[in-house]
Protein backbone atom coordinates (compact mmCIF):
# COMPACT_ATOMS: atom_id res chain seq x y z
CA UNK A 1 0.00 0.00 0.00
CA UNK A 2 1.30 3.44 -0.95
CA UNK A 3 1.92 5.85 1.91
CA UNK A 4 1.53 9.63 1.61
CA UNK A 5 3.62 11.53 4.14
CA UNK A 6 2.30 14.87 5.39
CA UNK A 7 4.08 17.31 7.69
CA UNK A 8 1.76 19.72 9.50
CA UNK A 9 3.36 22.87 10.91
CA UNK A 10 1.02 24.16 13.59
CA UNK A 11 1.14 26.51 16.65
CA UNK A 12 2.08 25.09 20.04
CA UNK A 13 -1.26 26.04 21.56
CA UNK A 14 -3.25 23.91 19.08
CA UNK A 15 -3.95 20.24 19.67
CA UNK A 16 -2.74 17.90 16.96
CA UNK A 17 -5.47 15.42 17.72
CA UNK A 18 -8.04 16.94 15.38
CA UNK A 19 -5.57 17.12 12.51
CA UNK A 20 -4.45 13.55 13.08
CA UNK A 21 -8.01 12.28 13.20
CA UNK A 22 -9.26 14.12 10.13
CA UNK A 23 -6.22 13.73 7.85
CA UNK A 24 -5.96 10.02 8.61
CA UNK A 25 -9.57 9.27 7.74
CA UNK A 26 -10.51 7.29 4.66
CA UNK A 27 -11.25 10.46 2.68
CA UNK A 28 -7.90 10.11 0.92
CA UNK A 29 -7.33 8.14 -2.28
CA UNK A 30 -8.17 4.44 -2.22
CA UNK A 31 -5.32 2.09 -1.37
CA UNK A 32 -3.28 4.95 0.08
CA UNK A 33 -2.35 5.36 3.72
CA UNK A 34 -1.72 8.81 5.22
CA UNK A 35 1.21 9.31 7.60
CA UNK A 36 0.87 12.64 9.47
CA UNK A 37 3.65 14.21 11.56
CA UNK A 38 3.41 17.50 13.49
CA UNK A 39 6.12 20.06 14.15
CA UNK A 40 6.27 23.68 15.27
CA UNK A 41 9.09 26.18 15.15
CA UNK A 42 11.19 26.94 12.08
CA UNK A 43 14.39 25.21 13.22
CA UNK A 44 12.62 22.03 14.25
CA UNK A 45 10.80 21.84 10.94
CA UNK A 46 13.93 22.17 8.79
CA UNK A 47 15.91 19.69 10.90
CA UNK A 48 13.09 17.18 10.55
CA UNK A 49 12.81 17.63 6.76
CA UNK A 50 16.57 17.24 6.26
CA UNK A 51 16.37 13.76 7.76
CA UNK A 52 12.98 12.82 6.30
CA UNK A 53 12.91 13.59 2.57
CA UNK A 54 9.79 11.48 2.08
CA UNK A 55 7.70 14.17 3.80
CA UNK A 56 7.12 16.32 0.72
CA UNK A 57 3.51 17.34 1.47
CA UNK A 58 3.67 20.34 3.78
CA UNK A 59 0.68 22.03 5.44
CA UNK A 60 1.61 25.27 7.22
CA UNK A 61 -1.25 26.08 9.58
CA UNK A 62 0.06 28.73 11.95
CA UNK A 63 -0.36 32.42 12.76
CA UNK A 64 2.94 32.56 14.64
CA UNK A 65 5.23 33.24 11.66
CA UNK A 66 5.97 36.83 10.65
CA UNK A 67 6.04 37.86 6.97
CA UNK A 68 9.81 37.44 6.86
CA UNK A 69 9.72 34.11 8.70
CA UNK A 70 7.09 32.52 6.44
CA UNK A 71 9.05 33.58 3.32
CA UNK A 72 12.31 32.17 4.71
CA UNK A 73 10.58 28.97 5.82
CA UNK A 74 9.08 28.33 2.37
CA UNK A 75 12.47 28.98 0.74
CA UNK A 76 14.21 26.55 3.08
CA UNK A 77 11.60 23.84 2.51
CA UNK A 78 11.94 24.07 -1.29
CA UNK A 79 15.74 24.25 -1.13
CA UNK A 80 15.75 21.16 1.07
CA UNK A 81 13.47 19.18 -1.25
CA UNK A 82 12.41 20.39 -4.71
CA UNK A 83 9.59 17.85 -4.67
CA UNK A 84 7.85 19.62 -1.80
CA UNK A 85 4.22 20.54 -2.28
CA UNK A 86 3.33 23.32 0.19
CA UNK A 87 -0.08 24.61 1.25
CA UNK A 88 -0.15 27.71 3.48
CA UNK A 89 -3.17 28.61 5.59
CA UNK A 90 -2.93 32.27 6.56
CA UNK A 91 -4.91 34.26 9.10
CA UNK A 92 -5.32 37.52 7.15
CA UNK A 93 -2.13 38.83 8.71
CA UNK A 94 0.24 38.77 5.73
CA UNK A 95 0.88 41.61 3.31
CA UNK A 96 0.00 41.10 -0.36
CA UNK A 97 3.68 41.39 -1.20
CA UNK A 98 4.34 38.45 1.12
CA UNK A 99 1.65 36.31 -0.54
CA UNK A 100 3.10 37.16 -3.97
CA UNK A 101 6.55 36.12 -2.81
CA UNK A 102 5.25 32.86 -1.37
CA UNK A 103 3.81 31.91 -4.75
CA UNK A 104 7.06 32.85 -6.47
CA UNK A 105 8.85 30.62 -3.95
CA UNK A 106 6.90 27.66 -5.38
CA UNK A 107 4.26 27.48 -2.65
CA UNK A 108 1.58 25.33 -4.27
CA UNK A 109 -1.53 26.73 -2.64
CA UNK A 110 -2.58 29.55 -0.30
CA UNK A 111 -5.89 29.72 1.50
CA UNK A 112 -7.43 32.02 4.11
CA UNK A 113 -8.02 30.42 7.50
CA UNK A 114 -11.76 31.20 7.29
CA UNK A 115 -11.93 29.11 4.09
CA UNK A 116 -9.91 26.26 5.56
CA UNK A 117 -11.46 22.82 6.04
CA UNK A 118 -10.07 19.32 6.28
CA UNK A 119 -12.14 18.34 3.27
CA UNK A 120 -10.39 21.09 1.33
CA UNK A 121 -6.97 19.80 2.39
CA UNK A 122 -7.86 16.26 1.35
CA UNK A 123 -9.20 17.54 -1.98
CA UNK A 124 -6.02 19.54 -2.52
CA UNK A 125 -3.77 16.57 -1.72
CA UNK A 126 -5.87 14.16 -3.78
CA UNK A 127 -5.73 16.44 -6.82
CA UNK A 128 -2.37 18.12 -6.45
CA UNK A 129 -0.26 18.06 -9.59
CA UNK A 130 3.47 18.56 -9.61
CA UNK A 131 5.83 18.15 -12.53
CA UNK A 132 7.27 15.05 -10.87
CA UNK A 133 3.93 13.23 -10.60
CA UNK A 134 3.30 10.26 -12.90
CA UNK A 135 0.21 8.24 -13.67
CA UNK A 136 -0.60 5.67 -11.00
CA UNK A 137 -1.16 2.04 -11.92
CA UNK A 138 -4.85 2.51 -11.15
CA UNK A 139 -4.97 5.24 -13.80
CA UNK A 140 -3.27 2.94 -16.29
CA UNK A 141 -5.56 0.00 -15.52
CA UNK A 142 -8.65 2.14 -15.95
CA UNK A 143 -7.56 3.36 -19.38
CA UNK A 144 -9.85 2.39 -22.24
CA UNK A 145 -8.46 0.17 -24.95
CA UNK A 146 -6.40 2.19 -27.40
CA UNK A 147 -7.99 2.68 -30.81
CA UNK A 148 -4.83 1.83 -32.71
CA UNK A 149 -1.38 0.38 -32.05
CA UNK A 150 0.09 3.80 -32.84
CA UNK A 151 -1.95 5.48 -30.12
CA UNK A 152 -1.00 2.75 -27.70
CA UNK A 153 2.71 3.28 -28.39
CA UNK A 154 2.32 7.05 -27.98
CA UNK A 155 0.59 6.46 -24.68
CA UNK A 156 3.38 4.14 -23.48
CA UNK A 157 6.06 6.64 -24.52
CA UNK A 158 4.32 9.49 -22.69
CA UNK A 159 3.98 7.38 -19.53
CA UNK A 160 7.62 6.23 -19.59
CA UNK A 161 8.92 9.72 -20.31
CA UNK A 162 7.20 11.07 -17.19
CA UNK A 163 7.92 8.07 -14.98
CA UNK A 164 10.18 8.48 -11.96
CA UNK A 165 13.40 6.39 -12.06
CA UNK A 166 12.36 4.49 -8.93
CA UNK A 167 9.22 3.16 -10.65
CA UNK A 168 10.63 2.78 -14.15
CA UNK A 169 11.31 -0.97 -14.23
CA UNK A 170 7.94 -1.93 -12.81
CA UNK A 171 6.07 0.51 -15.07
CA UNK A 172 8.00 -0.59 -18.16
CA UNK A 173 7.24 -4.27 -17.52
CA UNK A 174 3.56 -3.55 -16.99
CA UNK A 175 3.07 -1.33 -20.06
CA UNK A 176 5.08 -3.38 -22.56
CA UNK A 177 3.94 -6.85 -21.51
CA UNK A 178 2.21 -7.64 -24.84
CA UNK A 179 4.67 -5.90 -27.20
CA UNK A 180 7.12 -7.59 -29.55
CA UNK A 181 10.64 -7.99 -28.16
CA UNK A 182 12.18 -5.73 -30.82
CA UNK A 183 9.80 -2.91 -29.95
CA UNK A 184 10.39 -3.45 -26.24
CA UNK A 185 14.13 -3.10 -26.78
CA UNK A 186 13.66 0.06 -28.84
CA UNK A 187 11.59 1.65 -26.08
CA UNK A 188 14.08 0.49 -23.46
CA UNK A 189 16.98 2.06 -25.36
CA UNK A 190 15.14 5.40 -25.50
CA UNK A 191 13.75 5.62 -21.98
CA UNK A 192 15.75 3.32 -19.78
CA UNK A 193 16.44 5.62 -17.83
CA UNK A 194 17.25 9.03 -17.62
CA UNK A 195 20.57 7.82 -16.15
CA UNK A 196 22.11 6.13 -19.21
CA UNK A 197 20.89 7.80 -22.39
CA UNK A 198 23.27 7.08 -25.26
CA UNK A 199 23.10 10.34 -27.22
CA UNK A 200 26.04 12.72 -27.22
CA UNK A 201 24.17 15.44 -25.35
CA UNK A 202 23.93 13.27 -22.26
CA UNK A 203 27.64 12.59 -22.39
CA UNK A 204 28.51 16.23 -22.99
CA UNK A 205 26.22 17.73 -20.33
CA UNK A 206 25.77 15.12 -17.62
CA UNK A 207 24.22 17.70 -15.30
CA UNK A 208 21.20 18.33 -17.55
CA UNK A 209 17.92 17.47 -15.88
CA UNK A 210 16.30 15.11 -18.38
CA UNK A 211 12.82 16.07 -17.23
CA UNK A 212 12.81 19.57 -18.69
CA UNK A 213 14.67 19.50 -22.00
CA UNK A 214 11.73 20.08 -24.34
CA UNK A 215 9.88 23.25 -23.30
CA UNK A 216 6.72 24.29 -25.14
CA UNK A 217 5.70 27.94 -24.77
CA UNK A 218 2.00 28.17 -25.39
CA UNK A 219 0.66 31.34 -26.99
CA UNK A 220 3.43 33.90 -26.40
CA UNK A 221 6.44 34.30 -28.69
CA UNK A 222 7.86 37.23 -26.67
CA UNK A 223 8.31 35.14 -23.55
CA UNK A 224 9.72 32.23 -25.58
CA UNK A 225 12.32 34.43 -27.29
CA UNK A 226 13.37 36.08 -24.04
CA UNK A 227 13.56 32.74 -22.23
CA UNK A 228 15.75 31.29 -25.00
CA UNK A 229 17.97 34.37 -24.96
CA UNK A 230 18.29 34.23 -21.16
CA UNK A 231 19.07 30.50 -21.19
CA UNK A 232 21.84 31.07 -23.71
CA UNK A 233 23.19 33.81 -21.44
CA UNK A 234 23.20 32.08 -18.05
CA UNK A 235 23.98 28.49 -19.09
CA UNK A 236 26.60 26.72 -21.18
CA UNK A 237 23.92 24.68 -22.92
CA UNK A 238 23.15 24.65 -26.64
CA UNK A 239 19.66 26.13 -26.92
CA UNK A 240 17.33 25.71 -29.91
CA UNK A 241 14.30 27.96 -30.45
CA UNK A 242 11.68 26.62 -32.88
CA UNK A 243 8.98 28.92 -34.25
CA UNK A 244 6.11 26.45 -34.66
CA UNK A 245 3.33 29.05 -34.72
CA UNK A 246 1.94 28.36 -38.19
CA UNK A 247 -0.55 31.25 -38.04
CA UNK A 248 1.70 34.10 -36.90
CA UNK A 249 5.43 33.27 -36.96
CA UNK A 250 7.18 36.23 -35.33
CA UNK A 251 10.63 35.17 -34.19
CA UNK A 252 12.35 36.90 -37.14
CA UNK A 253 11.01 40.30 -36.09
CA UNK A 254 11.52 39.88 -32.36
CA UNK A 255 15.03 38.43 -32.65
CA UNK A 256 16.06 40.60 -35.65
CA UNK A 257 17.03 37.73 -37.95
CA UNK A 258 16.29 36.81 -41.58
CA UNK A 259 13.21 34.75 -42.36
CA UNK A 260 14.96 32.69 -45.00
CA UNK A 261 18.28 30.94 -45.11
CA UNK A 262 19.95 31.08 -48.55
CA UNK A 263 23.37 29.75 -47.52
CA UNK A 264 22.79 26.01 -48.01
CA UNK A 265 22.60 23.84 -51.10
CA UNK A 266 20.56 20.62 -50.88
CA UNK A 267 19.48 18.56 -53.86
CA UNK A 268 15.72 18.38 -54.46
CA UNK A 269 14.95 20.99 -51.78
CA UNK A 270 14.09 24.65 -52.16
CA UNK A 271 16.71 26.08 -49.82
CA UNK A 272 15.61 29.71 -50.09
CA UNK A 273 13.01 29.04 -47.46
CA UNK A 274 12.44 29.21 -43.74
CA UNK A 275 14.21 26.82 -41.41
CA UNK A 276 11.15 24.79 -40.50
CA UNK A 277 10.20 24.22 -44.16
CA UNK A 278 13.73 23.19 -45.14
CA UNK A 279 13.92 20.67 -42.31
CA UNK A 280 10.43 19.22 -42.75
CA UNK A 281 11.06 18.86 -46.47
CA UNK A 282 14.34 17.04 -45.80
CA UNK A 283 12.63 14.77 -43.26
CA UNK A 284 9.81 13.96 -45.72
CA UNK A 285 12.34 13.07 -48.44
CA UNK A 286 14.39 11.02 -45.94
CA UNK A 287 17.60 12.96 -46.59
CA UNK A 288 17.78 14.71 -43.24
CA UNK A 289 21.21 14.78 -41.59
CA UNK A 290 22.87 16.62 -38.77
CA UNK A 291 24.71 18.78 -41.32
CA UNK A 292 21.45 19.84 -42.99
CA UNK A 293 19.95 20.54 -39.57
CA UNK A 294 22.85 22.74 -38.47
CA UNK A 295 22.86 24.66 -41.77
CA UNK A 296 19.11 25.31 -41.63
CA UNK A 297 19.19 27.10 -38.27
CA UNK A 298 19.90 30.81 -37.85
CA UNK A 299 22.27 32.30 -35.29
CA UNK A 300 22.09 35.69 -33.60
CA UNK A 301 24.92 38.03 -32.68
CA UNK A 302 26.75 37.48 -29.39
CA UNK A 303 24.97 34.19 -28.69
CA UNK A 304 26.88 31.33 -30.30
CA UNK A 305 24.96 28.75 -28.24
CA UNK A 306 21.52 29.94 -29.41
CA UNK A 307 20.12 28.54 -32.67
CA UNK A 308 16.77 29.40 -34.23
CA UNK A 309 14.46 27.58 -36.64
CA UNK A 310 12.32 30.21 -38.35
CA UNK A 311 8.65 29.45 -38.96
CA UNK A 312 6.40 29.07 -41.97
CA UNK A 313 5.52 32.45 -43.50
CA UNK A 314 3.25 31.11 -46.24
CA UNK A 315 -0.22 30.37 -44.88
CA UNK A 316 -0.97 28.28 -47.97
CA UNK A 317 1.36 25.62 -46.51
CA UNK A 318 -0.74 25.27 -43.35
CA UNK A 319 -2.51 22.04 -44.26
CA UNK A 320 0.34 20.28 -46.04
CA UNK A 321 2.49 19.26 -43.08
CA UNK A 322 2.65 15.63 -41.96
CA UNK A 323 2.28 14.73 -38.29
CA UNK A 324 5.09 12.16 -38.39
CA UNK A 325 7.50 14.68 -39.97
CA UNK A 326 6.95 17.26 -37.23
CA UNK A 327 7.32 14.58 -34.56
CA UNK A 328 10.62 13.60 -36.16
CA UNK A 329 11.74 17.23 -36.08
CA UNK A 330 11.13 17.38 -32.32
CA UNK A 331 12.97 14.09 -31.83
CA UNK A 332 16.01 15.26 -33.82
CA UNK A 333 16.00 18.60 -32.01
CA UNK A 334 16.24 16.75 -28.71
CA UNK A 335 19.16 14.69 -30.06
CA UNK A 336 21.13 17.66 -31.43
CA UNK A 337 20.53 20.28 -28.73
CA UNK A 338 20.54 20.46 -24.95
CA UNK A 339 17.40 22.56 -24.50
CA UNK A 340 14.61 22.97 -27.09
CA UNK A 341 12.01 25.74 -26.77
CA UNK A 342 8.99 25.51 -29.09
CA UNK A 343 6.80 28.55 -29.81
CA UNK A 344 3.15 27.57 -30.24
CA UNK A 345 -0.06 29.38 -31.06
CA UNK A 346 -2.86 28.78 -28.58
CA UNK A 347 -5.30 27.01 -30.89
CA UNK A 348 -6.05 23.55 -29.51
CA UNK A 349 -6.83 22.05 -32.93
CA UNK A 350 -3.52 23.17 -34.46
CA UNK A 351 -1.44 20.06 -35.18
CA UNK A 352 1.91 21.62 -34.24
CA UNK A 353 0.46 22.95 -30.99
CA UNK A 354 -1.10 19.67 -29.89
CA UNK A 355 1.92 17.53 -30.82
CA UNK A 356 4.33 19.85 -29.02
CA UNK A 357 2.20 20.05 -25.87
CA UNK A 358 2.07 16.25 -25.72
CA UNK A 359 5.72 15.60 -26.60
CA UNK A 360 7.20 18.29 -24.34
CA UNK A 361 8.64 17.79 -20.88
CA UNK A 362 7.03 20.98 -19.57
CA UNK A 363 4.54 23.51 -20.99
CA UNK A 364 4.87 27.15 -20.00
CA UNK A 365 1.82 29.37 -20.44
CA UNK A 366 2.64 33.10 -20.29
CA UNK A 367 -0.61 34.93 -19.63
CA UNK A 368 -1.79 38.50 -19.21
CA UNK A 369 -2.48 38.81 -15.50
CA UNK A 370 -6.25 38.67 -15.51
CA UNK A 371 -8.77 35.98 -14.62
CA UNK A 372 -10.19 35.78 -18.16
CA UNK A 373 -6.88 34.47 -19.51
CA UNK A 374 -6.58 32.03 -16.62
CA UNK A 375 -10.09 30.76 -17.34
CA UNK A 376 -9.34 30.48 -21.06
CA UNK A 377 -6.28 28.29 -20.58
CA UNK A 378 -7.98 26.29 -17.82
CA UNK A 379 -10.52 25.22 -20.45
CA UNK A 380 -7.81 24.36 -22.98
CA UNK A 381 -5.87 22.29 -20.44
CA UNK A 382 -8.94 20.39 -19.30
CA UNK A 383 -9.97 19.72 -22.91
CA UNK A 384 -6.56 18.38 -23.95
CA UNK A 385 -6.30 16.34 -20.77
CA UNK A 386 -9.63 14.69 -21.57
CA UNK A 387 -9.25 14.30 -25.33
CA UNK A 388 -5.49 13.86 -25.78
CA UNK A 389 -4.40 12.57 -22.33
CA UNK A 390 -2.14 15.58 -21.84
CA UNK A 391 -0.80 15.56 -18.31
CA UNK A 392 -2.10 18.54 -16.35
CA UNK A 393 0.94 18.26 -14.10
CA UNK A 394 3.39 19.52 -16.73
CA UNK A 395 1.63 22.85 -17.36
CA UNK A 396 2.74 26.02 -15.59
CA UNK A 397 1.39 29.53 -15.99
CA UNK A 398 3.59 32.63 -15.97
CA UNK A 399 2.35 36.16 -15.29
CA UNK A 400 3.85 37.99 -18.28
CA UNK A 401 4.12 41.78 -18.59
CA UNK A 402 3.01 42.06 -14.98
CA UNK A 403 2.37 45.61 -13.75
CA UNK A 404 3.04 46.05 -10.06
CA UNK A 405 0.12 47.46 -8.04
CA UNK A 406 -2.05 47.53 -11.17
CA UNK A 407 -2.56 43.87 -12.02
CA UNK A 408 -4.54 41.32 -10.06
CA UNK A 409 -2.92 39.75 -7.01
CA UNK A 410 -1.02 36.49 -7.40
CA UNK A 411 -2.97 34.46 -4.87
CA UNK A 412 -6.19 35.08 -6.82
CA UNK A 413 -4.56 34.00 -10.07
CA UNK A 414 -3.17 30.92 -8.40
CA UNK A 415 -6.49 29.98 -6.82
CA UNK A 416 -8.18 30.31 -10.22
CA UNK A 417 -5.69 28.22 -12.21
CA UNK A 418 -5.97 24.46 -12.56
CA UNK A 419 -2.23 23.98 -12.97
CA UNK A 420 1.00 25.21 -11.42
CA UNK A 421 2.16 28.83 -11.37
CA UNK A 422 5.88 29.29 -11.86
CA UNK A 423 6.56 33.04 -11.65
CA UNK A 424 6.22 36.44 -13.27
CA UNK A 425 7.99 38.72 -15.73
CA UNK A 426 7.45 42.42 -15.22
CA UNK A 427 6.03 44.82 -17.80
CA UNK A 428 8.51 46.35 -20.24
CA UNK A 429 7.44 49.12 -22.63
CA UNK A 430 10.29 48.33 -25.04
CA UNK A 431 8.57 45.08 -26.04
CA UNK A 432 6.07 47.03 -28.12
CA UNK A 433 8.80 49.08 -29.77
CA UNK A 434 10.81 46.05 -30.89
CA UNK A 435 7.78 44.61 -32.68
CA UNK A 436 7.68 47.60 -35.03
CA UNK A 437 11.30 48.67 -35.40
CA UNK A 438 12.96 45.25 -35.65
CA UNK A 439 15.68 46.22 -33.21
CA UNK A 440 17.82 43.39 -31.88
CA UNK A 441 16.66 41.70 -28.71
CA UNK A 442 20.11 42.64 -27.35
CA UNK A 443 18.88 46.22 -27.11
CA UNK A 444 16.02 45.52 -24.72
CA UNK A 445 17.11 42.58 -22.55
CA UNK A 446 19.07 43.97 -19.62
CA UNK A 447 20.70 42.31 -16.62
CA UNK A 448 17.66 42.82 -14.40
CA UNK A 449 15.47 41.12 -17.03
CA UNK A 450 17.76 38.10 -17.17
CA UNK A 451 17.61 37.89 -13.36
CA UNK A 452 13.84 37.51 -13.57
CA UNK A 453 14.22 34.62 -16.00
CA UNK A 454 16.84 33.01 -13.75
CA UNK A 455 14.11 32.44 -11.17
CA UNK A 456 12.04 30.51 -13.69
CA UNK A 457 15.09 28.65 -15.03
CA UNK A 458 15.96 27.57 -11.49
CA UNK A 459 12.44 26.22 -10.99
CA UNK A 460 12.89 24.18 -14.18
CA UNK A 461 15.97 22.62 -12.52
CA UNK A 462 18.30 23.74 -15.30
CA UNK A 463 21.83 24.34 -14.07
CA UNK A 464 23.13 27.89 -14.59
CA UNK A 465 26.67 29.28 -14.67
CA UNK A 466 28.32 29.73 -11.29
CA UNK A 467 28.52 33.52 -11.57
CA UNK A 468 24.72 33.73 -11.73
CA UNK A 469 23.98 31.45 -8.78
CA UNK A 470 24.27 34.35 -6.31
CA UNK A 471 20.84 35.50 -7.53
CA UNK A 472 19.27 32.38 -6.03
CA UNK A 473 19.40 33.89 -2.57
CA UNK A 474 18.35 37.40 -3.50
CA UNK A 475 14.89 38.71 -2.68
CA UNK A 476 12.27 38.05 -5.32
CA UNK A 477 11.62 40.93 -7.71
CA UNK A 478 8.40 42.86 -7.27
Amino acid sequence: MEIVHILVIYPKDLSSGEFKLNLSKSGYKKNIEVDVVFRNGEEGVINFLKNNKKFNNILIYSNQFSDEQIINLSKQIINNNLLSCIEVVYFNNYQKKTLNTLIENNVTNIVLEKDFSFERVLYFLNNKKTKFEVMSYLDILSEKNMETDSKKIDYIKESLKNCSPSKFNETFKFLTNDLEESLKQELLNIYASKNNEKNFLKEKNSSINQINRIISVWGNYEFACELAYSLSTVTNLNVLLIDADRLNPSVDMYMDINKFNSNIQINNISTYNSGINILLDAIEKKIISREIFENAVVKIKKRSNLSIITGNYNLNNYEYYEKKDFEKLISLSRDYFDIVIIILNKHIYDMFTVISLLKSDVNLIPIATNLLEVREFNKYIEFLNKKQKMLISKNYMVAFNHKLFLDIDYNLLHEASNCGFIGKIRYKAERNRIKSTKNSINSIIKTKDVKEYIKIINKLNIKIKAKYTKHNNEEQFV
